[in-house]
């Protein structure tokens, strides 16, 4: 995966700007991502995704700052799918298409994180559009505290 992080600090709030690609070749799933994160918060470090990738689940905080730390974003993600299978079932197996998979998927994410170090708080919405052709699109939200040692 690659991951730049340019930003800049406007009036004390860091404003970064994080682009990403990444690639997934597993027995489950095989695709290529790319997206990017727009994020407005008090710390550089804790605002950029760490190279971690646009909506990794990860758990860690990495801050340079004592005290109070916040962010906001939002983040989009397409991922161009090779093989999804935990959606097409049986397929290789039985040579049938069970599932007609969409090729493209994207995905949205809002939300905000709000710490004092050792510890912080996040809460995201997500969209995620169909994975395959007679699926709905869905959304979910994703909570999380990570204390960091």
């Amino acid at each position: 995966m690659v991951s730049l992080t340019p930003a800049i600090d406007i009036l004390g709030v860091n404003v970064g700007f994080y682009p990403e690609v990444s690639a997934v070749g597993g027995n489950l799933f095989q695709y290529l991502g790319y997206g990017a994160t727009v994020a407005l918060g008090n710390d550089k470090t804790f605002n950029s995704d760490n190279g971690f990738g646009l909506l990794s689940r990860r758990g860690l905080i990495h801050t340079q700052k004592e005290g109070l730390i916040y962010k906001v974003f939002a983040g989009v993600e397409r991922r161009e799918v090779d093989k999804n299978y935990t959606l097409q079932g049986k397929t290789l197996q039985t040579k049938m298409e069970t599932v007609d998979i969409n090729k493209t998927v994207d995905e949205y994410r809002v939300g905000a994180t709000i710490g004092y170090s050792p510890v912080a708080f996040s809460l995201s919405l997500n969209k995620v559009t169909s994975e395959f052709r007679t699926g709905d699109d869905y959304s979910y939200i994703n909570g999380d505290i990570t204390f960091f040692f």
